[in-house]
């Protein structure tokens, strides 16, 4: 048996990371952008906390932009003791890594590469993730 993963959607794909590194999962709310970062995304307040929430779609798609809509979700994790949100289109299930094949990636951005159904998941490597939104944490 392995571990429990969050599956989710962005750009088309689907994704997972760890359900043991997930704090919350809230409704979408479109975070103030800070100008000059270069980081698509911002930061919101949630309980009175305020927490960057970044768009991951550049890293993951091919697609120009996020798919808008009711689905849209923040996920809410802990890395190194502070939180991170990132925006995601729809969450989808909470799946079993080594349910089905996976295999390793062939880029640093993923741990590895599994299917659910019949789609591809690529599970998320965080710490690679978290380089690539600009070292925030």
């Amino acid at each position: 048996m392995g571990e429990k993963s969050l599956l989710f959607k962005v750009g088309g794909k689907f994704l997972s990371l760890p359900v043991r590194d997930i704090e919350e999962i809230v409704l979408y709310k479109k975070p103030t952008e800070v100008p000059g970062t270069g980081v698509k995304g911002g930061f919101f307040t949630h309980r009175g906390r305020v927490i960057p929430v970044f768009e991951i779609y550049p890293f993951i798609s091919d697609k120009s932009g996020v798919e808008e809509g009711k689905d849209r979700k923040i996920i809410i994790i802990k890395y190194k003791d502070r939180e991170v949100g990132i925006a995601v289109d729809e969450v989808v299930d909470i799946i079993e890594e080594g349910a089905e094949s996976e295999a390793p990636a062939d880029e640093d951005l993923f741990d590895a590469v599994g299917k659910f159904g019949e789609n591809t998941v690529l599970f998320l490597n965080e710490e690679q993730l978290i380089k690539r939104m600009g070292g925030f944490a």
